[in-house]
């Protein structure tokens, strides 16, 4: 059985988008849905001679929400952040939280020792601690394959 649709009543001619305007305005929409539920932290990796630092910026998280995963050449960040207002929104005028998802992967230019890297969460601020393989490592590894 078919069930009526609403149509909204447009008063005034607008000419059809072209082919690229229209993959603009649905690239631009899947981007913007995409910011609304996967959220990207803000970052600063640092390298030296010896590791890798990096402090990503994630207020209001705990550490039981985090999950941070060291493969060879990348670190990668995951968290889920769920809000609620514990039943009941009375009194709630106005709430721009939500839940959302994070992800972040930080791609590195060497491999590192993924058994040494370290993580700690101090007042909003995620703190990664990543060394480099030793080069002898290195020359084993590619020896051994």
């Amino acid at each position: 059985m078919s069930q009526p649709v609403q149509v909204e009543p447009l008063r005034e001619s607008v000419p059809p988008p072209t082919l690229g305007e229209e993959m603009k305005a649905r690239a631009d929409t899947i981007v913007e849905e995409e910011r609304d539920v996967i959220w990207s932290p803000t970052v600063e990796l640092i390298e030296s001679a010896r590791d890798f630092r990096a402090r990503i910026a994630l207020p209001g998280l705990r550490e039981k929400n985090l999950k941070v995963t060291a493969a060879p050449e990348a670190l990668i960040v995951e968290a889920k952040n769920t809000h609620s207002h514990d039943g009941t929104k009375d009194g709630v005028l106005l709430c721009e939280f939500s839940d959302k998802r994070l992800f972040r992967r930080l791609e590195l230019p060497v491999p590192i020792n993924v058994d040494k890297v370290t993580a700690t969460l101090d007042r909003g601020i995620l703190w990664v601690h990543a060394p480099k393989v030793a080069q002898a490592d290195q020359v084993k590894d590619m020896a051994a394959q």
